[in-house]
Formats: structure tokens, C-alpha cells, sequence
């Protein structure tokens, strides 16, 4: 390498650009595995005290570790011969203060839900307070915000003035088919 200046070495030549065979990609793809389905979801219960405040909840938690409340809720179940078939896998306090039982894997929201009186007479035994009567237990079911546009908030009419939601209910079901179709609680 006369008349070359500098050190080092001479740059490499490059790499001819491999082609995969139709062969080659077909037996990659078929040893590929396509990925599980993700296993439906536990059902579960809410168990929460209506007129409770934040220093309630930090009380009855203390006092009931939410593991030991999934055991005392399975024996007040299995105590019970029509419930033996209903079980409770495990439990956990949520930052609002209420307690989420969760079934075990054989067991359907509508079992869980059949089963719901026991579970809160055994959670509430635990409390030995007066406001334990209050229980409320209710499926635990994910909610789903919708943000609609272009909803008149003022009505129409002889009167008008801020529209109540029933009437912008009733203005999104009458002008909004896919709207229709959502269940509103």
C-alpha cells in the first residue's frame, strides 16, 4: 500500500446481502408458537361500608389482614352445605378502604354473587363494631369512562336553561345510534 497515508488498517470489504429462502422463512414461522391467550378474568367482590371515612377503613384494616379474611370467608362458606361449591381464592384492601374477595377458579360471578350475605355476616363478624351492619357487598366490575362532544347542555324550548342529565341522556340516545347500544348505570 504505497503512497497511502495514515495508519491502520484497510477498510473490509463489504458483506454480499444474504437472501432467505421461501423454504427457510416457511420452517422459521412454523416453529414459531403463537402466544397464550390471557386467562379470563377472577371474579370478585366489593365489600365496602357506605358511610365509612378514611379513619374507618384504616381501623377495620388493621384489625383484619386481608389474607386471613379470604380464609374466614371460605370457612363461613364451606360452613354453609348450598355454598360448599363456592370458594374464595384470595382477598385484598383497596386505598378507598374496601375489601375485594376474589374467587376461586371454579367459581362463576353469579356464585360469588348468590354467596354474597355470607361473605359480608363473616367479614363483619371481624369488625365487632356497630357500623359492621352496614356492609354492602357488589360485583366487582370495571367501569369505562366516555367523553362525548358536541352535547347541547342548555334545553330548548319555552324554558330554557341548563339541560338535566336525563334530557342530555335522552338527546344522545335519540341522536346517536352506537350510544343506544351501551348499557348507562
Amino acid at each position: 500500500m504505497k503512497g497511502v497515508k495514515g495508519k491502520g488498517k484497510a477498510p473490509a470489504a463489504p458483506l454480499p446481502a444474504q437472501k432467505l429462502s421461501y423454504a427457510a422463512v416457511a420452517s422459521a414461522a412454523a416453529t414459531m408458537v403463537p402466544p397464550k391467550p390471557s386467562p379470563p378474568p377472577r371474579a370478585s367482590l366489593v365489600i365496602s361500608c357506605p358511610g365509612s371515612t378514611s379513619a374507618n377503613s384504616l381501623v377495620a384494616q388493621a384489625a383484619m389482614r386481608a389474607d386471613l379474611m379470604a380464609y374466614v370467608c371460605t370457612e363461613a362458606l364451606a360452613a354453609q352445605p348450598a355454598y360448599a361449591n363456592v370458594q374464595v381464592s384470595a382477598a385484598k384492601w383497596t386505598p378507598k378502604g374496601n375489601l375485594v374477595v376474589f374467587a376461586g377458579p371454579d367459581t362463576t360471578h353469579e356464585q360469588l354473587l348468590s354467596a354474597s350475605h355470607i361473605l359480608t355476616s363473616a367479614v363483619s363478624s371481624w369488625l365487632n363494631t356497630p357500623e359492621s351492619s352496614c356492609l354492602v357487598a357488589c360485583a366487582n366490575v370495571k367501569w369505562s369512562k366516555v367523553l362525548i362532544n358536541g352535547v347541547p347542555l342548555f334545553a330548548a324550548g319555552p324554558a330554557p336553561g341548563p339541560a338535566s342529565s336525563a334530557v342530555c341522556h335522552a338527546s344522545l340516545v335519540e341522536h346517536n345510534p352506537a350510544y343506544k347500544a351501551l348499557r348507562v348505570t
